[in-house]
């Protein structure tokens, strides 16, 4: 293994699990044209999207991520802390009043997440944990699933020392934005 002893690390572990057509596979497992459970970030309908991209896909690196677990103790998720995640900060709220959270912003016992059917789980704990493997895929839609939380396939990036802190949910947005002329080139070839 290898350890990435400084910079930014934005991915998930080897061990974490998207859905296909096929069924559940390992995040490692994916490629480029593949598809994926996704949520459309305007409707919160669940669609499958193609991977476009890898922002990584290292094996052999055993890395330092932020896993959070949730009420229910079957959904267990681990992220770089830049990444961000779909959250909701009020036992009432909903999709259309959540917001994007990096993973090591989430609030224990205050915030939620939401699983591919849109239920919502509360945040009871948060730690570092060392896994093996750093993957990030891009989906079209810029929206993934994986462990059956919604999150985004964004983290962060060059905008980021720009944007002040009450507007970083806003980030992944932008990063879509600027994403589009290499969606629109994977598209045409």
């Amino acid at each position: 293994f290898c350890y990435p002893e400084e910079g930014p690390i934005f991915c998930f572990p080897s061990d974490a699990m998207v859905t296909t057509p096929e069924g559940e596979k390992s995040i490692d497992k994916v490629n480029i044209g593949d598809q994926v459970l996704t949520v459309n970030s305007y409707t919160g309908k669940l669609e499958l999207s193609e991977i476009y991209m890898h922002g990584h896909k290292i094996k052999d690196v055993l890395s330092e991520f932020v896993s959070i677990y949730t009420n229910d103790g079957d959904i267990v998720l681990s992220g770089s802390k830049d990444h961000f995640v779909y959250v909701c900060n009020d036992n009432d709220c909903g999709w259309n009043n959540g917001s994007l959270k990096r993973f090591g912003n989430v609030v224990v016992d205050k915030d939620y997440i939401f699983d591919s059917e849109m239920n919502k789980y509360l945040v009871v704990k948060k730690e570092i944990e060392r896994k093996e493997g750093l993957y990030n895929p891009y989906t079209l839609n810029g929206n993934i699933i994986v462990n059956n939380v919604i999150v985004s396939c964004h983290s962060q990036w060059i905008l980021d020392d720009f944007v002040s802190d009450k507007y970083d949910s806003y980030l992944p947005g932008l990063y879509q934005i600027l994403f589009a002329p290499l969606r629109w080139f994977y598209s045409w070839t």
